[in-house]
């Protein structure tokens, strides 16, 4: 199963729009339906699979790696969450 903010849906089914936001769940194992199915007590509509696909560049393809990553893990293991933080983030002014 995979759960996420359901990007988009004031395209497809503006009706079902909600400012506090709506869920995605998609299941893509007959267990994964299975299991969504007792939950009785969430209300659940079934959508095309291209929608949320459209929407969800990460449903299709991984996120890119930022350069300064193995600069964080590096600073975070020899100096703390802070400091690795630090090493990484513009300071706010």
């Amino acid at each position: 199963m995979t759960i996420a903010d359901y990007w988009g849906i004031e395209k497809y089914a503006p009706e079902e729009y909600d400012p506090l936001g709506v869920s995605l769940v998609l299941t893509s194992t007959e267990r994964g339906r299975r299991l969504l199915e007792q939950c009785p007590s969430l209300w659940t509509e079934a959508r095309p699979a291209e929608e949320s696909l459209a929407e969800q560049k990460r449903l299709h393809q991984p996120a890119e790696l930022p350069e300064n990553r193995p600069l964080f893990w590096d600073t975070l293991e020899k100096e703390g969450l802070e400091a690795a933080c630090n090493a990484v983030l513009d300071p706010l002014e």
